[in-house]
């Protein structure tokens, strides 16, 4: 959280203070009001992007850094609103190709985002303080392109040291990988977090060969360090000088750039938010993690921050060190807290190499891989198409979404409040759609699952050998159609043809949830009715 936190900070033209702040904060506060236990909330990268536009901008009567605190509160509050007013529904059903084609560019990102940490970025005396700030002339109204893939790069190729210096680097990345990617996957490992073993080893290599023969290679402390004077130090203090109330400028400045942030953080709140439901199995509280956020975001622009909201590399991150809970996440803040106010001596020692190969290990671990073949596959004629794995088979237009809206997050600063206004129109259109449909849709929906359910088992049946493949004859064809019934309202031996090659008993105990009972509600077996088919079908390889 620390050096990412840091680099959303530079990235922002902020003091790294800021960042920090919003860290603790939002930990324990989305824990404390409500939150969903293990979504961890930090500051991101798309916000931090939006932030430097306000930066940037031609100011009236204040420095253009105060407006920070104005905005992010403002932000907090619409926050607040929106959860009372029912967009926790929005955020629990994100349209399904935006959350793939945004998960997979944050994960792209993410590991964009390792190079600065290889690069020079040296922060001095005073950017570590409030009141620097980018003298800017651009208006608030004025679009620029930036790239920001480019923006979590950095600029130029100035290394920290010679070429020697840049191998070691990648060398303990990649220590730090192998250990977060493949020590889960011994039983022996379940004691330690992956991270903490990739970490302690990375420091031993650092610390007890390389600089042993001076190659060295940045730490944390280089980096700009973790420590913070005053983290208890709020807008009210002589330090903040904040622009007058009464101006129009003021209120036109903090409206549009806080309805900009509050919408680039519900995005990407919703996609953490639908990421650790994935991961736990379970459906989080909306409702309270959008108030919590809402209320730690307010609290933030008081005490000094950036803002913050739900991380999707740091929920998975925390998933898989057994994080899962919302104590794990009070825990995070506040031991941050400790670093931040004390114990910075300690934690400044630490590897940007190490953290670089968790953070991609990470990144590797949430991206969606076949959703990066699908955009190949969907480019097959349908012939070959059908002839893939189901896990392959998404629709076209899902793909020409997902690769858009990937597209779109890696090379626009704003496509996060693109996003948010793209998700409402969707969601708009889908109740809209379910209200003129009726039950008729609804049923509709249920028997497309159920179909698409039988088709996939039965394949897998028959790649594993328990089916037998379908015959093709020349002339008239015997044929099978599979049908779907309820075990409650039939019984096998009155639906299925005698003569039928199909293991019935394999089929059944495919279906069935474990409890043996075929009365229960929700177990279902195919069962087979001859039918002839004419010459002219070439459907001949349907199950």
């Amino acid at each position: 959280m620390i050096p990412e936190a840091i680099s959303f900070a530079v990235i922002a033209g902020l003091p790294p203070s800021f960042a920090l702040q919003s860290c603790w904060i939002s930990c324990v506060m989305t824990a404390v009001i409500g939150g969903r236990p293990g979504m961890v909330s930090s500051a991101s990268g798309l916000s931090a992007l939006l932030m430097s536009r306000l930066i940037n901008t031609d100011t009236v009567g204040a420095s253009s850094i105060m407006f920070v605190p104005l905005v992010v509160t403002f932000a907090g509050a619409l926050q607040c609103v929106s959860a009372c007013l029912g967009f926790s529904r929005l955020a629990t059903n994100f349209p399904e190709p935006m959350i793939i084609g945004l998960v997979n560019a944050l994960a792209i990102l993410s590991m964009v985002l390792q190079f600065r940490y290889m690069k020079e970025f040296p922060l001095t005396e005073a950017d570590m303080h409030v009141g620097t700030a980018v003298a800017g002339t651009g208006k608030a109204v004025v679009i620029e392109w930036v790239p920001a893939i480019l923006s979590y790069y950095g600029v130029g190729l100035d290394w920290l040291g010679p070429r020697m210096y840049l191998f070691v680097f990648a060398g303990e990345a990649a220590v730090a990988f192998m250990c977060t990617m493949y020590l889960p996957r011994f039983s022996c490992m379940t004691v330690l977090p992956p991270p903490i073993v990739a970490m302690s080893t990375v420091v031993i290599i650092e610390f007890g060969m390389a600089r042993q023969f001076n190659l060295y290679t940045p730490l944390l402390m280089d980096y700009g360090g973790v420590e913070v004077v005053s983290p208890w130090t709020t807008v009210l203090s002589p330090e903040y000088s904040l622009p007058s109330f009464s101006s129009f400028e003021t209120w036109k400045i903090v409206s549009g750039y806080g309805s900009a942030l509050f919408a680039t953080q519900f995005v990407e709140t919703s996609i953490a938010l639908n990421v650790v439901n994935r991961l736990d199995e379970s459906n989080g509280p909306g409702f309270n993690v959008l108030f919590g956020q809402g209320i730690s975001n307010a609290i933030i622009g008081f005490m000094g921050g950036m803002g913050a909201n739900g991380s999707v590399n740091l929920s998975v991150l925390a998933d898989r060190t057994f994080g899962t809970t919302c104590l794990s996440t009070l825990l995070t803040g506040l031991m941050l807290f400790i670093f931040m106010a004390w114990g910075y001596p300690v934690i400044n020692y630490m590897p940007l190499s190490a953290i670089s190969g968790i953070s991609i290990a990470i990144a590797c671990s949430f991206i969606q891989w076949r959703s990066l073949a699908a955009i190949f596959t969907a480019c097959l004629p349908h012939r070959k198409r059908i002839l893939l794995p189901p896990h392959f088979l998404f629709g076209r237009v899902e793909v020409c979404v997902i690769f858009f809206i990937s597209l779109g997050c890696l090379i626009a600063d704003v496509s996060a409040l693109l996003f948010f206004v793209f998700a409402i129109c969707v969601f708009i259109f889908d109740v809209c759609h379910k209200l003129v449909g009726g039950e008729t849709g609804k049923d509709e929906n249920v028997e497309g699952a159920i179909v698409a359910s039988v088709s996939t088992t039965i394949a897998k049946l028959m790649e594993e050998g328990v089916l037998p493949l379908p015959a093709t004859t020349t002339g008239k064809k015997a044929g099978r159609k599979a049908h779907v019934a309820n075990v409650a309202r039939s019984t096998p031996d009155e639906e299925v043809d005698e003569g039928s090659n199909l293991d019935l008993d394999s089929i059944e105990e495919a279906w069935s949830d474990g409890s043996g009972s075929k009365d229960s509600e929700g177990q279902y077996y195919v069962h087979s009715d001859s039918y002839e088919e004419d010459d002219d079908d070439d459907d001949d390889n349907s199950p």
